[in-house]
């Protein structure tokens, strides 16, 4: 028998080992008669947004007539901390998803030790609830390419889930998880990794949408079958049009090869010094743009001095000292990509044209009628 169509799709060769593709005709060929599963792998498959793949994953589980609570994890490894939150919950068959992650600060620690453990075998466990009684959480691990970021789905069931059903769940977070990676690709730079252009306008029109509803937010990416809001909490996204100085002079001097590597490292600064849930974008040439969350301008103010002042204390080895200039402006109701990312190149070109490495915010340069249309030419070369 051959596998469905909406099955293939989620097929990457460079991704699904053969025992996956053992599992799928071993079990999935077990759901064909399921027209629910049937669809909710086709949801699944025509998407492009990670919330509704998130979504559409948890919905798929549901129409298998699994009678259990499911939580989606997204798990982070670094050097220096192990990072939890919560992407998704299906719980009393009422799923939600959450923008960039939910906080999981209270997570029971034999369940997180259950995490590890699964993780390190690559392999299911089933643990006793301690919450609720006469129950059993199984916790199923999927890991990204480099294994630095695991996606974790946790069921919770009255009952024991039998080992068939165990082995279908493991194969197909696999397989979406491998998909959400494929995704993820799409959307980075091949130099640097960070987010790319084609990714920023997405990203810049769901805080837009969630800015115009009073309220946050909608799953991250902003769309869901059943969209899950929740209660602004007064925070506030600036926008940082990030230009390394002289960058041309580095080309020049020692070369595009060493130009490319600079570009690497000043992208790691940056990632290194920001939230998981702030968001990093390759802009074009020298250029990045950082978004960040933060409760005013105060703190986004110490927020991107800390960036440029990592950058002008980094040694880049042939370059005495590198600095970096940044123009700021608040994302409230504007109209669109454009009208934001003007103003902050407007506050990067007040900043070029005043001694450079420095950061400038558009509210408040433009308060000193400092600007005027004659010297913001959006295609201006910074040397």
């Amino acid at each position: 028998m051959t596998l469905p169509h909406q099955v293939l799709c989620l097929i990457q060769p460079s991704y699904v080992t053969p025992a996956i593709i053992d599992i799928l005709f071993g079990i999935v060929v077990k759901q064909l008669n399921n027209i629910n599963f049937i669809e909710s792998l086709a949801r699944g498959t025509r998407h492009y947004d990670q919330e509704m793949i998130k979504q559409s994953f948890l919905e798929t589980l549901k129409d298998c007539s699994f009678d259990v609570n499911c939580e989606l994890y997204r798990l982070y490894n670094n050097s220096s901390e192990t990072t939890l939150s919560l992407l998704a919950i299906d719980k009393d068959n009422v799923i939600n998803t959450f923008k960039n992650g939910k906080n999981c600060d209270s997570f029971p620690v034999y369940l997180f030790s259950g995490i590890t453990q699964s993780i390190d075998s690559d392999s299911i466990v089933k643990l006793q609830s301690k919450e609720i009684k006469n129950s059993y959480h199984y916790i199923y691990p999927a890991s990204d390419h480099n294994k630095a970021i695991y996606t974790v789905l946790i069921q919770t069931s009255r009952h024991e889930i039998n080992i068939d059903d165990q082995r279908f769940v493991f194969g197909l977070l696999k397989l979406y998880s491998n998909y959400l990676h494929l995704i993820e690709i799409i959307k980075r730079d091949k130099l640097t990794n960070l987010l790319n252009r084609e990714t920023l306008d997405t990203e810049i029109t769901h805080i837009l949408e969630e800015n115009c509803s009073n309220r946050l937010v909608f799953s991250k990416n902003a769309h869901s079958f059943k969209e899950q809001r929740e209660v602004f909490d007064e925070h506030c996204y600036w926008l940082g049009v990030l230009d390394i100085d002289f960058f041309k002079n580095i080309n020049d001097t020692y070369g595009h090869l060493y130009g490319d590597d600079v570009l690497i490292m000043v992208a790691r600064l940056i990632e290194k010094n920001v939230r998981n849930f702030d968001l990093v974008f390759r802009y074009g040439g020298e250029e990045f743009v950082i978004i960040l969350k933060s409760q005013n301008i105060d703190v986004a103010r110490l927020a991107f001095e800390r960036i440029r002042k990592q950058v002008q204390t980094h040694a880049f080895g042939k370059i005495k000292q590198l600095t970096v200039s940044i123009g700021i402006n608040q994302i409230v109701k504007q109209s669109g990509t454009s009208e934001i990312i003007g103003c902050a190149d407007k506050a990067l070109y007040y900043a070029k044209e005043n001694g450079r490495n420095q950061i400038q915010f558009y509210e408040d340069v433009s308060s000193k009628n400092e600007l005027t249309s004659d010297n913001t030419d959006d295609n201006v070369e910074f040397l």
